[in-house]
C-alpha cells in the first residue's frame, strides 16, 4: 500500500481487506483490482490450541493473534462478530513468523493466519473455523491483482497479455494440479505435496468466470465496499470512500478479452 501510495509500484498481489483499507480514508489510493488471484479457504484458519475449545464462541476470555489489517484480520473479526464475542477476547496484531513464535512459547491461545504458519500451528492445534466458512457466512476473502488507475488506462494491451499468462496458470491449477504442483514446487523448493495440499485451499477463477457479475464484472466491489464497512466498523479505517469508488476500483476489461479468445 506505501508502494502504490507513492506511485512506485504499478502491479502487485495484495488481500481483499487490504485492497479496500488502500481504497478508504485516510489513503484514497487510485487502485484498481485487475484479477482475482484466488479466493481464499481453508488455506486461512482459525487455529486453537485447548482441545475443550471447539467454538468459535468459546474463546471467550482468549488472547487471538493475527496479523492486522490482512485478509485473515477480515475472516477473524467476521467469524468472532458473528459468535458475538468480538468484545470478549483480546486480539494481537502480530505477522506470521512472530506468531508461530508465540504460539510455540505459550504467549497466544489462538491465531488466524495463512500457510505455512498455519500447518505449524495445527501440529499442536486444531482448526474452529476458516475463510471458507466466513465466505459462505457472505464475508469472502481474496487475494487480488491491483494496479495503478494510471497504469491500467496507460497499458490495456499489456493487462491483456498479462492476464492471458494468469488464465493459463489458473486453467493448469485447474484441470492438472499435480503438474502445477510440480513446477511450482520445483521454482519455490517447497516439496510437492505441500504444494499441491494448498493449492486445494483456494479456489481459482478462469477469465470468463472473473469477467462476469459475480467476479470483476460487479460483485467484487460491493464485496470491497462490504469489506470497507467492517474495517469501519472496527475502527481499522478513518472513514469511507465515496460508495461508487469500490465499484470503480474493479477492471474486468482484461479478463472480458482474454475469455473472448
Amino acid at each position: 500500500m506505501q508502494a502504490f501510495g507513492s506511485n512506485s509500484l504499478d502491479l502487485g498481489l495484495l488481500g481483499s481487506a487490504a485492497a479496500a483499507r488502500a481504497l478508504s480514508a485516510p489513503l484514497h489510493i487510485g487502485l484498481k483490482a485487475v484479477w482475482v488471484h484466488d479466493v481464499i479457504g481453508a488455506a486461512e484458519s482459525l487455529v486453537v490450541k485447548d482441545p475443550a475449545v471447539t467454538t468459535v464462541a468459546g474463546l471467550r476470555g482468549k488472547k487471538i493473534a493475527v496479523p492486522f489489517a490482512s485478509t485473515s484480520h477480515y475472516s477473524l473479526l467476521a467469524a468472532l462478530t458473528a459468535a458475538g464475542v468480538e468484545r470478549d477476547v483480546t486480539l494481537v496484531n502480530m505477522q506470521p513468523d512472530a506468531i508461530a513464535a508465540a504460539w510455540r512459547g505459550g504467549d497466544i491461545d489462538a491465531a488466524f493466519v495463512w500457510e505455512p504458519t498455519l500447518s505449524e500451528l495445527v501440529k499442536n492445534g486444531h482448526v474452529v473455523t476458516t475463510a471458507a466458512d466466513t465466505a459462505k457466512a457472505g464475508k469472502p476473502t481474496y487475494d487480488l491483482a491491483g494496479a495503478r488507475a494510471e497504469f491500467v488506462t496507460a497499458n490495456p494491451r499489456f493487462l491483456e497479455v498479462w492476464t492471458a499468462a494468469q488464465n493459463w496458470a489458473v486453467n493448469l491449477i485447474n484441470t492438472a494440479p499435480d503438474t502445477a504442483a510440480t513446477h511450482i514446487a520445483a521454482q519455490l523448493g517447497v516439496p510437492v505435496a505441500d504444494i499441491r495440499k494448498q493449492l486445494g485451499e483456494y479456489g481459482y477463477l478462469d477469465a470468463a468466470t472473473q469477467a462476469g457479475p459475480a467476479y470483476l464484472g460487479k460483485q467484487l466491489g460491493a464485496d470491497l465496499k462490504s469489506s470497507a464497512d467492517f474495517l469501519l466498523s472496527q475502527g481499522e479505517i478513518q472513514g469511507l470512500a465515496a460508495p461508487e469508488a469500490y465499484a470503480a476500483a474493479v477492471y474486468a476489461g482484461a479478463a472480458a478479452k482474454v475469455s473472448a479468445k
